[in-house]
């Protein structure tokens, strides 16, 4: 995020965020190209960071470890 912050708007452009299924949708296509790792920051407090985890996440705990996506995504 941080390397878009200069740039208005970029930020937004290469950030994940939707809807739980759309969050999935992209976390899957991320993992499906590769990435193994996302960093989260979630701006919406602990509730929204529960809500990732109960919503989100759940569609990826059978991945194959070789393919499991790390557990954290960027989120604004």
């Amino acid at each position: 995020m941080l390397a878009y912050a200069d740039r208005a708007g970029a930020t937004e452009e290469h950030a994940l965020f939707g809807t739980p299924e759309e969050l999935r949708a992209m976390v899957a296509d991320l993992r499906d190209a590769g990435v193994r790792y996302l960093l989260l920051s979630i701006f919406g407090g602990r509730d929204q960071l529960r809500r990732f985890a109960r919503e989100v996440m759940p569609a990826f705990v059978d991945t194959p470890r070789s393919e499991k996506p790390a557990a954290s995504l960027s989120v604004l």
